[in-house]
């Protein structure tokens, strides 16, 4: 019970912190940098991981630095949608 209490933290936490610069990020940086960007390195996260399978922590550690870059993908994501419509 404990763990799922930390991973659920983990995931939200991060990303509710992050989401404020995130926002920011999007006015300023170049919308589709930023989406490259934050799903690139999401994906290195998660090769990175599977590489070494720390274990639990390891679990912890990568829930959330893909909920930070989460926040910073989805805010350029929504930022850029009027241009695309």
């Amino acid at each position: 019970m404990t763990k799922n209490v930390g991973f659920l933290l983990a995931l939200v936490i991060p990303g509710t912190v992050a989401g404020i610069a995130a926002g920011a990020a999007a006015d300023i940086f170049p919308k589709r940098l930023q989406i490259l960007t934050s799903n690139v390195l999401r994906a290195a996260v998660c090769i990175a991981f599977v590489g070494r399978g720390d274990g639990v922590l390891g679990y912890f550690a990568v829930a959330m630095v893909l909920a930070t870059l989460k926040q910073f993908a989805s805010s350029a994501e929504g930022a850029i949608l009027p241009a695309i419509v």
